[in-house]
C-alpha cells in the first residue's frame, strides 16, 4: 500500500465483498441497496459524487477517474451524482485501475453509516496528527472492514510487533487507539488492542507519504534486534516491561543517529575494558542498526541503512549502551 504525495496511487489491497450476511452485532455492515449511478468514466469533466464519506470527504467520478476529495464541508448534504464545487476541494487523490474497480465494489457493498463512522474516525486522527494523505479514507476503510469481517468470523489477529510499533510511532499509535475506540463504540464492536498497531502503520504512511511497508520494516528490524539481544544474553523470554525498556532505549538511539546528535563518552575506554561482554553486544546493536550486521530470527532491514557515526561518537554511544545493558541484564535474572 502506498500513500504517495503525488496524486497517483498504484498499490492494491485485495478485498472481496460479501453482499449477504449482516454484521454479527446486529448492525448492518453491508449495504442492502447500493447507490445507483450510471455515468461513463471520462464522459463528464465535473466531479460527481458516488459516495459521501462525511461532511468533509466524498468519493467522486470525473473525466480523470475515481477520486477522494477532501475539503471543509465538501460532503455536507451531498447525494449521489451531485456536482462537487471545485473551489471546495482542498486535497484530492486519484485512484487508477485496477484500484478503481476494487474500491468501488468495496464502497458500494458497505452500509453508508459504517462508511460515515470510519471516515469520522479518520477525521479524528487528522485532528491529532495533522494533514493525512486523502487516500487514507479508502485504505483505512478497506482495512477496518476486513478486520471486522475477520473478527466476526472468529479470527482474532494478534500483532507480534505491537510493542515496537507503539514505541517507534507513539503519536500515530495514540491516534490509532482513538480510531479503534471510536469505531468499537459506534459500531458495537470489540476489535482487539493489537488492531491499533495495524491502524498506526496506515496513519504513519498517510502522514509521511511512504509505503506501509516502510514503517512495518522499521518495526520488524527493531524487533529482530531485541530478539537477538535477548537470545545472546541467554534468556528464553522476558517480561513485557523489560522488552519495552530495551525497545525505548534503542528508539532513542536511532533518533540520535538520524538527527546527528550522537554522544561521545570520556569513559569509553574504561567501559570497554570493564564490561567487555556488554560492549560487544552494544557494538553489534549499533552495527545492525546501520546495516553492517543482520539480526537473526527475523526478515530484517537496516533501521538506518544510509547513516554513519563519527568514530568518537560511535564509541560514546557504544559505551552508553553497554552500561545500560549491564544493568538491564541483571533484571533478566
Amino acid at each position: 500500500m502506498e500513500y504517495p504525495r503525488s496524486e497517483i496511487f498504484l498499490g492494491v489491497t485485495v478485498w472481496q465483498a460479501s453482499l449477504e450476511e449482516p454484521d454479527l452485532y446486529g448492525r448492518v455492515l453491508l449495504n442492502e441497496e447500493p447507490p445507483v449511478y450510471d455515468r461513463t468514466p471520462g464522459a463528464d469533466p465535473e466531479f460527481r459524487v458516488t459516495h459521501t464519506l462525511n461532511n468533509n470527504a466524498v468519493v467522486a467520478r470525473s473525466s480523470a477517474g475515481l477520486s477522494v476529495l477532501v475539503g471543509t464541508g465538501i460532503g455536507f448534504g451531498k447525494k449521489v451524482d451531485d456536482v462537487v464545487d471545485a473551489d471546495a476541494i482542498q486535497q484530492r487523490y486519484f485512484a487508477v485501475e485496477p484500484d478503481k474497480v476494487h474500491y468501488m465494489a468495496m464502497l458500494d457493498s458497505v452500509n453508508p453509516d459504517v462508511l460515515r463512522i470510519i471516515s469520522a474516525s479518520v477525521d479524528r486522527a487528522s485532528e491529532l496528527l495533522g494533514e493525512l494523505h486523502p487516500s487514507i479514507y479508502l485504505l483505512l476503510t478497506d482495512h477496518i472492514i476486513f478486520a471486522i469481517e475477520r473478527f466476526r468470523d472468529g479470527h482474532v489477529i494478534r500483532n507480534a510487533l505491537t510493542s515496537e510499533i507503539h514505541t517507534i510511532f507513539s503519536e500515530e499509535f495514540a491516534a490509532a487507539l482513538d480510531v479503534l475506540h471510536f469505531v468499537n463504540a459506534e459500531l458495537g464492536l470489540d476489535l482487539p488492542y493489537d488492531e491499533a498497531a495495524y491502524i498506526a502503520l496506515h496513519l504513519n504512511a498517510a502522514r509521511s507519504g511512504e509505503s506501509v511497508k516502510q514503517p512495518l520494516n522499521k518495526a520488524n528490524a527493531l524487533a529482530g534486534i531485541v530478539d537477538s539481544i535477548i537470545t545472546k544474553m541467554g534468556a528464553t523470554s522476558i517480561a513485557g516491561p523489560l522488552r519495552k525498556e530495551l525497545t525505548e532505549v534503542l528508539v532513542r538511539l536511532v533518533e540520535r543517529i538520524e538527527t546527528g546528535r550522537t554522544r561521545p563518552s570520556a569513559a569509553a575506554r574504561s567501559i570497554k575494558r570493564d564490561l567487555p561482554r556488554e560492549w560487544e553486544y552494544a557494538d553489534w546493536i549499533i552495527a545492525t542498526i546501520l546495516g553492517e550486521e543482520k539480526a537473526q530470527g527475523r526478515n530484517t532491514h537496516a533501521l538506518i541503512p544510509t547513516a554513519s557515526i563519527p568514530p568518537e561518537q560511535r564509541s560514546g554511544e557504544t559505551a552508553c549502551l553497554a552500561v545500560f545493558l549491564n544493568g538491564w541484564s541483571h533484571d533478566l535474572k
